[in-house]
């Protein structure tokens, strides 16, 4: 990565206008932590994208830039109108409304691998009513021949790799398979194919899940979320019609594992103190909540901040930045990364999960709440950043949520001094973990297929797609 950087750097100072590189090396700084360098720059970007300019910046790295979901607009359009618009539908423009006898659902997704998004949806996959519903997969991934891929390849009706083709014969499979409904997992993240939804393969399109954000066209019929992450305000800011489940948009597999918990010197703490803990990608630490943390820290005498060593260079630099905060750098504990049942069992000796902003934790947080930790959350405007209160919300714990960062920090400070209120929500935690619409995959996956079959009644009565309401599943 230092070598990337110099290189954008050398490019940067020969042509000051390559904006894709100015915006490649922001982010690379961004992932390093090093904030000296990187504000000025992501202020350049933000104020650019503000003024309506395209500097090519990826739509995802621009989520961790700004919350301000109009801005997260401009800039996901843009990338649209350079990556998606310029192909163009296959003939005839609509697809043919099908009749089946069961409803048939592909999802296209690089993730079908050793990744985030495949150990939330595994069990969803496996519990589709197969009595109304074909599923079908689309990888367009990378085949890792991991343990978790054989399940999700088990989980379907039909698996079909295709990352060899094109995206025109890629929309011509799919169009030929006579998907009635085409969801994309993978959004404009690694590998994204989301430039075939232009050829508008199927009758119905949806993004979900991969990309925490509009896709800024006017392809993607539906983004399934809930009235957490999208409050009807926003619906301007996303190009899709939003559909709202009843509890929350995140999926959870309850088959994921843990192994057994480590003690605290076998996972690298020390024997006594409380543990703040944040397992967040690096690029989601900014300057303000890591002095936010900073000053948990000087007001908790023996704690220390656990965080995932994401590289070797944000360690550094994170550890100069708190040692400039007045804060002794070995404060800060890095956890190298573990198989996941590992890592979720060392998560468990944490006493409080403090989430990002301006974007959220989102598996991170799933994962603490099921290794039962506490977690605590501010709420941001944009979808990336109220990922964690619709997690929150959905675990049975509203009263973690905040809205302004000073009201985060004195709710952490609340916690840390009162250790009786902390165990208490511990113990609810535990207690309604099986019970809590976090956790409940078959409630969750009624309400998505109830989802489906509100979109595919509207196709197929010739009505153009709508937002839509997801009603309770009865016994929810």
């Amino acid at each position: 990565m230092t070598e990337a950087n110099i290189a954008c750097r050398e490019a940067l100072r020969l042509q000051p206008d390559l904006f894709k590189t100015l915006a490649m090396l922001s982010y690379n700084l961004q992932k390093i932590c090093a904030w000296q360098e990187w504000q000025p720059l992501s202020q350049q970007l933000i104020q650019a994208t503000a003024a309506g300019k395209d500097y090519e910046i990826l739509p995802f790295d621009f989520m961790s830039l700004s919350d301000d979901p109009a801005l997260q607009q401009v800039c996901t359009r843009h990338h649209a109108v350079r990556k998606i618009e310029p192909f163009k539908p296959l003939s005839p423009v609509s697809p043919v409304i099908h009749q089946h006898g069961k409803l048939r659902i592909a999802y296209l997704s690089a993730d079908f691998r050793k990744h985030p998004l495949s150990y939330l949806m595994a069990g969803v996959f496996e519990l589709h009513d197969r009595e109304h519903f074909e599923i079908i997969a689309y990888s367009i991934g990378p085949d890792d021949d991991s343990d978790i891929r054989k399940r999700i390849k088990t989980g379907f009706d039909r698996f079909e790799e295709v990352q060899a083709l094109s995206i025109e014969q890629l929309a011509a499979q799919i169009r030929a398979d006579k998907v009635d409904i085409l969801v994309d997992l993978t959004g404009y993240t690694s590998h994204s194919r989301s430039a075939v939804l232009a050829l508008r393969p199927a009758p119905v399109q949806v993004q979900y899940l991969g990309y925490p954000g509009t896709l800024g066209t006017r392809h993607v019929d539906y983004v399934i979320a809930d009235k957490t992450i999208i409050p009807e305000k926003d619906f301007e800011f996303f190009d899709e019609k939003v559909v709202w489940m009843p509890d929350t948009y995140w999926p959870f597999d309850r088959q994921l594992a843990v192994a057994e918990i480590p003690t605290r010197s076998e996972a690298g703490l020390p024997e006594q103190g409380f543990v703040w803990c944040c397992f967040n990608n690096s690029y989601k630490i900014t300057p303000e909540i890591f002095s936010l943390w900073m000053r948990l820290l000087q007001a908790v005498p023996g704690s220390i901040l656990w965080l995932m060593e994401s590289n070797s260079w944000m360690v550094e630099n994170l550890r100069s930045e708190a040692q400039n905060r007045g804060v002794d750098p070995q404060r800060l504990i890095f956890a190298p990364k573990k198989p996941l049942a590992e890592h979720l069992a060392r998560t468990a000796l944490a006493d409080l999960f403090l989430d990002t902003l301006i974007y959220n934790a989102h598996t991170t947080m799933s994962d603490a709440l099921w290794a039962g930790v506490p977690a605590i959350t501010c709420m941001g405007k944009s979808f990336a950043a109220r990922v964690g209160a619709s997690l929150l919300q959905a675990a049975g714990l509203p009263e973690l949520i905040t809205n302004n960062l000073q009201d985060y920090e004195n709710l952490a400070l609340s916690l840390a001094r009162n250790p009786d209120k902390l165990a208490a929500i511990k113990h609810q935690l535990k207690t309604n973990r099986d019970s809590c619409a976090l956790f409940n995959t078959p409630m969750f996956v009624k309400h998505l297929e109830t989802a489906y079959e509100m979109m595919w009644a509207r196709a197929k009565q010739g009505l153009p797609p709508a937002h839509i309401q997801v009603p309770s599943a009865p016994g929810n």
